[in-house]
Protein backbone atom coordinates (compact mmCIF):
# COMPACT_ATOMS: atom_id res chain seq x y z
CA UNK A 1 0.00 0.00 0.00
CA UNK A 2 1.06 3.58 -0.83
CA UNK A 3 1.23 6.38 1.86
CA UNK A 4 -1.47 8.08 -0.82
CA UNK A 5 -3.81 5.48 -0.45
CA UNK A 6 -4.24 6.51 3.73
CA UNK A 7 -4.89 10.08 3.03
CA UNK A 8 -8.59 9.04 2.22
CA UNK A 9 -8.94 7.75 5.58
CA UNK A 10 -10.94 9.82 8.01
CA UNK A 11 -11.27 8.08 10.68
CA UNK A 12 -9.33 9.40 14.19
CA UNK A 13 -6.51 7.42 14.93
CA UNK A 14 -4.86 6.68 17.62
CA UNK A 15 -0.91 6.25 18.28
CA UNK A 16 0.22 2.60 19.94
CA UNK A 17 3.73 2.99 19.65
CA UNK A 18 6.62 4.37 17.62
CA UNK A 19 9.84 2.56 17.68
CA UNK A 20 12.94 4.42 16.55
CA UNK A 21 15.92 2.95 14.62
CA UNK A 22 19.51 4.69 13.58
CA UNK A 23 17.91 6.67 10.87
CA UNK A 24 14.26 5.11 10.85
CA UNK A 25 11.23 4.94 12.77
CA UNK A 26 7.74 2.87 13.08
CA UNK A 27 4.96 4.32 13.62
CA UNK A 28 1.92 1.84 14.96
CA UNK A 29 -1.65 3.45 14.66
CA UNK A 30 -5.05 2.19 15.58
CA UNK A 31 -8.09 3.83 13.86
CA UNK A 32 -10.91 4.13 15.78
CA UNK A 33 -14.92 3.43 15.55
CA UNK A 34 -16.90 6.48 13.89
CA UNK A 35 -20.12 7.24 16.01
CA UNK A 36 -22.46 5.07 13.57
CA UNK A 37 -20.74 1.85 13.88
CA UNK A 38 -20.26 2.35 17.91
CA UNK A 39 -24.43 2.75 17.80
CA UNK A 40 -24.86 -0.11 15.70
CA UNK A 41 -22.67 -2.51 17.24
CA UNK A 42 -22.92 -4.89 20.67
CA UNK A 43 -20.69 -3.76 23.71
CA UNK A 44 -18.80 -6.65 23.27
CA UNK A 45 -17.43 -5.26 19.78
CA UNK A 46 -15.61 -2.67 21.20
CA UNK A 47 -12.30 -2.36 23.57
CA UNK A 48 -10.96 1.04 25.31
CA UNK A 49 -8.11 2.79 24.29
CA UNK A 50 -5.92 3.73 27.05
CA UNK A 51 -9.13 4.12 28.78
CA UNK A 52 -10.52 7.18 26.89
CA UNK A 53 -13.79 7.67 25.31
CA UNK A 54 -13.15 6.56 22.27
CA UNK A 55 -13.27 2.87 20.94
CA UNK A 56 -11.07 0.98 18.93
CA UNK A 57 -13.15 -0.84 15.75
CA UNK A 58 -11.83 -4.44 15.33
CA UNK A 59 -13.02 -4.75 11.66
CA UNK A 60 -10.35 -1.65 11.08
CA UNK A 61 -6.95 -2.45 10.40
CA UNK A 62 -4.46 -1.39 12.80
CA UNK A 63 -1.81 0.50 10.11
CA UNK A 64 1.74 0.31 10.57
CA UNK A 65 4.22 3.27 8.91
CA UNK A 66 7.75 2.24 8.35
CA UNK A 67 10.58 5.05 7.65
CA UNK A 68 13.88 4.33 6.36
CA UNK A 69 15.42 7.20 5.78
CA UNK A 70 14.13 9.87 8.29
CA UNK A 71 15.89 13.53 7.41
CA UNK A 72 13.60 15.10 10.80
CA UNK A 73 10.59 14.33 12.62
CA UNK A 74 8.81 16.06 15.21
CA UNK A 75 6.02 15.17 17.28
CA UNK A 76 3.90 17.91 18.82
CA UNK A 77 0.73 17.52 20.69
CA UNK A 78 -2.15 17.99 18.58
CA UNK A 79 -3.11 21.56 20.70
CA UNK A 80 0.11 22.75 18.86
CA UNK A 81 -1.08 21.69 14.81
CA UNK A 82 -0.23 24.29 12.00
CA UNK A 83 -3.63 24.19 10.57
CA UNK A 84 -6.76 25.18 11.38
CA UNK A 85 -9.48 21.88 12.23
CA UNK A 86 -12.44 23.88 10.09
CA UNK A 87 -15.00 20.99 9.55
CA UNK A 88 -14.21 17.81 12.01
CA UNK A 89 -15.63 15.40 9.15
CA UNK A 90 -13.44 16.35 6.47
CA UNK A 91 -9.96 16.14 8.78
CA UNK A 92 -7.77 13.83 7.40
CA UNK A 93 -5.23 11.79 9.57
CA UNK A 94 -3.11 11.13 6.82
CA UNK A 95 -1.29 13.98 5.35
CA UNK A 96 1.61 14.66 2.28
CA UNK A 97 2.85 17.91 1.98
CA UNK A 98 5.25 19.05 -0.89
CA UNK A 99 5.83 22.73 0.45
CA UNK A 100 5.26 22.78 4.06
CA UNK A 101 6.40 25.79 6.87
CA UNK A 102 8.18 22.66 8.57
CA UNK A 103 9.65 21.04 5.03
CA UNK A 104 10.88 24.70 4.29
CA UNK A 105 12.63 25.24 7.75
CA UNK A 106 14.09 21.76 7.14
CA UNK A 107 15.71 22.99 3.83
CA UNK A 108 16.84 26.22 5.80
CA UNK A 109 18.09 24.83 8.62
CA UNK A 110 20.07 21.38 7.42
CA UNK A 111 22.14 20.40 4.61
CA UNK A 112 19.34 18.54 2.45
CA UNK A 113 18.92 21.10 0.02
CA UNK A 114 22.84 21.09 -1.38
CA UNK A 115 22.42 17.10 -1.26
CA UNK A 116 19.12 17.18 -2.95
CA UNK A 117 20.91 19.40 -5.92
CA UNK A 118 24.25 16.86 -6.35
CA UNK A 119 21.49 13.64 -6.12
CA UNK A 120 18.51 14.96 -7.98
CA UNK A 121 16.24 13.57 -5.13
CA UNK A 122 12.94 15.36 -3.45
CA UNK A 123 11.72 15.22 -0.31
CA UNK A 124 8.47 15.03 1.07
CA UNK A 125 6.52 16.01 4.20
CA UNK A 126 4.44 12.90 5.85
CA UNK A 127 1.76 14.35 8.74
CA UNK A 128 0.23 11.77 10.80
CA UNK A 129 -2.47 13.40 13.14
CA UNK A 130 -3.42 11.26 15.70
CA UNK A 131 -6.38 12.13 18.38
CA UNK A 132 -3.15 13.17 20.47
CA UNK A 133 -0.57 13.94 18.62
CA UNK A 134 0.52 15.41 15.32
CA UNK A 135 3.88 13.65 13.93
CA UNK A 136 5.63 15.13 10.89
CA UNK A 137 8.43 13.30 9.27
CA UNK A 138 10.61 14.55 6.24
CA UNK A 139 11.94 12.10 4.13
CA UNK A 140 13.04 11.16 0.67
CA UNK A 141 11.86 7.44 0.31
CA UNK A 142 8.23 6.66 0.41
CA UNK A 143 6.94 4.86 3.99
CA UNK A 144 6.06 0.88 3.76
CA UNK A 145 2.94 0.97 5.23
CA UNK A 146 1.17 -2.47 5.99
CA UNK A 147 -2.28 -2.93 7.71
CA UNK A 148 -2.87 -5.57 10.24
CA UNK A 149 -6.65 -6.89 10.21
CA UNK A 150 -7.62 -8.56 13.65
CA UNK A 151 -11.05 -9.60 12.89
CA UNK A 152 -12.83 -10.35 9.73
CA UNK A 153 -16.09 -9.25 8.62
CA UNK A 154 -18.40 -12.55 8.21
Amino acid sequence: MIYKQLTGISNEIMLSKISYGKNSVQIDVQQLAKEEFMQSSSQSDFSFADSSLEKIDPYLPAITIFFDEVIAMQVLDRAFSHEKETVYSEWHSFRRHTGSDFLQYVLKETFVKEFMQATGETIEHYEIVTITDVISIVSSIPPVIKLIFEKQLH
